[in-house]
């Protein structure tokens, strides 16, 4: 997979060309899922369980752009267990709707736990330079404006959105290291949920643990296993080794105790150690590494620098004036977001990707799609309503954008459209791609 670096984040604006009507190509959700694969031991197969490109499986190994990950001899073949316990809201096989898991009974421990922390748990989007740096990951709360989540996450980045318990804001890196693969992100404005506590000290080994993210791009899950021990990698940071059964889109997000502090930030899972499949080994970034990098990043921020396909745009925001407690909803919305943000960060290819094959055939192919975008941005976006299809999301949005008057309908060079995005859910892929994006009635000029 190509990474691409990593620009500040904002709120979508779009470059669209001729009829907006037609271009404003339909998003497709490809989660960054599962980045880099790595070698251990040269025999071992690991993949980083935050990102995985919606297209692929994070089965074969690959090196990662930073050179290998490795865990000690004792990663090597070991087995353990772990229960669900959660709530998993992520997507259904079929139709694409979200499901609630079994929870584990024991309200005095995970469920309050959960109860308490899950709106500090953060889902997050990404998109960059080439479709490969597409999709999502986890993170959580240290402040209201700060988000911890894995550095493989948002490498390479040009634009990051973060949805936080139906809150949806533009995220900056403020600081990435891809060695130790830690970030720290500053959102556009603070949300209200719940601000997570690093532990103090070290959790004795077989303490129960529990994993909260955002696996394969769906909804909220809580996964629960035990600290299996201690390790340290290659670059001499400290790694948890957990049992708790972590998948693509887990990257980023909290590996807590049952007092609901922060030990670990969750970083990749073990596959194959020679030859052989390995299962419950999952390994996170312990605290003591990740928080003084993190505090660091807060009194002295180090963005990484802007990718080459990037451009300047001023950011826009997204309104919300509907209900977006549904998780396809969310899912959905997010999906036109990062299409436009992709659009005005000038990441065309990306933009593209979102669209379902028939959508790409009628757009003409991606060089007569993108030819001009560079003219007209989106400005405003707002949700106006959804409904619940059988084969996915409709979302009906207003949107704002300012062009060339050589492009704008009439002639103008401010535009408001009324529209609908048809999305349609892939069980393959487990991941929404535009399919159709109807006008509603005929733009007209923006109010002075």
């Amino acid at each position: 997979m190509r990474i691409c670096p990593i620009l500040p984040l904002r709120i979508l604006r779009l470059r669209s060309r001729a009829a907006p009507s037609e271009r404003m190509g339909p998003p497709m959700t490809t989660e960054y899922l599962g980045g880099r694969l790595a070698a251990i031991a040269a025999t071992a197969v690991l993949a980083l369980t935050g990102c995985i490109p919606g297209f692929t499986t994070p089965l074969d190994v690959q090196e990662p752009p930073g050179g290998e990950q490795q865990g000690s001899d004792e990663n090597k073949g070991s087995d353990s267990s772990a229960d669900d316990v959660s709530g998993t809201e992520g997507k259904a096989e079929s139709g694409g709707k979200a499901q609630n898991g079994e929870s584990d009974g024991d309200p005095e421990g995970w469920e309050s736990v959960v109860a308490t922390t899950r709106s500090g748990v953060v889902h997050l989007t990404v998109t960059g330079c080439d479709p490969d740096v597409l999709g999502s990951g986890s993170g959580f709360l240290i402040a209201p404006d700060l988000v911890v989540t894995a550095a493989h996450v948002v490498e390479g980045a040009t634009s990051t959105v973060a949805a936080v318990d139906e809150q949806l804001r533009n995220a900056q890196v403020l600081g990435l290291d891809t060695e130790a693969d830690v970030a720290l992100l500053q959102l556009d404005e603070p949300v209200d949920g719940y601000t997570f506590s690093w532990a103090e000290g070290e959790a004795p080994i077989g303490s129960a643990v529990a994993a909260l993210g955002f696996p394969l791009g769906g909804g909220f899950s809580v996964v629960t296993g035990v600290l299996s021990g201690y390790d340290e990698s290659e670059t001499g940071q400290e790694l948890l080794r957990i049992t708790a059964p972590t998948n693509a889109g887990n990257s980023g997000g909290a590996i807590v105790t049952r007092d609901g502090e922060v030990i670990g930030v969750h970083s990749w899972t073990l596959l194959e150690a020679f030859g052989r499949p390995v299962d419950g080994m999952h390994f996170s970034v312990s605290h003591t590494a990740a928080r003084p990098l993190v505090e660091g990043w807060r009194g002295h921020p180090d963005p990484p620098g802007m990718p080459a396909c990037a451009t300047e745009a001023e950011p826009f925001e997204l309104t919300v004036d509907t209900d977006l407690s549904d998780p396809d909803v969310i899912v959905a919305a997010l999906t036109v977001l990062v299409h436009g943000e992709a659009i005005n960060t000038g990441s065309y290819e990306s933009a593209f990707a979102m669209f379902t094959p028939q959508m790409q055939e009628a757009m003409g192919g991606l060089e007569e799609w993108s030819s001009g975008l560079d003219t007209s941005y989106w400005t405003e976006l707002t949700l106006t309503g959804s409904t619940i299809t059988e084969e996915g999301v409709e979302l009906r949005m207003t949107l704002r954008t300012e062009q060339s008057p050589h492009y704008g309908p009439g002639g103008e060079a401010c535009s408001d459209w009324d529209l609908t995005y048809a999305l349609l859910w892939d069980d393959d892929l487990q991941e929404y791609f535009i399919d159709q994006v109807r006008l509603e009635s005929d733009p007209i000029g923006c109010a002075q």
